[in-house]
């Protein structure tokens, strides 16, 4: 089976009440929330596999500002040019591979 169609590592029947009526908030079990091997199946298939929404434009940096966000397993480093365009890069250095900006770090 491709690595993307592995199924998440939780028995399918617990999520049957969840899954029953959709028009009505149901909350997903409890193991969802504690299990470590879908926690880690989670950030395989959706947070390092996938795009992920860093918020509003509008809300993420002034002009020339910059943010380090974690996404999945890595980070982001989130820029504003002075004109107020977005860019997004990997956050390491390609010379050296190490971090350009730590997690939660922010800066003009």
């Amino acid at each position: 089976m491709p690595e993307s169609a592995t199924p998440a590592p939780i028995d399918p029947r617990l999520l049957e009440p969840s899954l029953a009526n959709l028009r009505e908030a149901y909350t997903l079990p409890g193991v969802t929330y504690t299990s470590t091997d879908l926690f880690a199946w989670e950030m395989r298939h959706f947070f390092d596999a996938s795009w992920v929404c860093l918020g509003r434009s509008a809300d993420l940096l002034p002009s020339g500002g910059r943010k380090a966000v974690r996404t999945g397993h890595g980070s982001i480093l989130v820029t504003r040019d002075a004109t107020g365009r977005l860019q997004c890069f990997h956050n390491i250095c390609r010379h050296r591979g190490h971090e350009l900006l730590p997690v939660g770090g922010s800066g003009h």
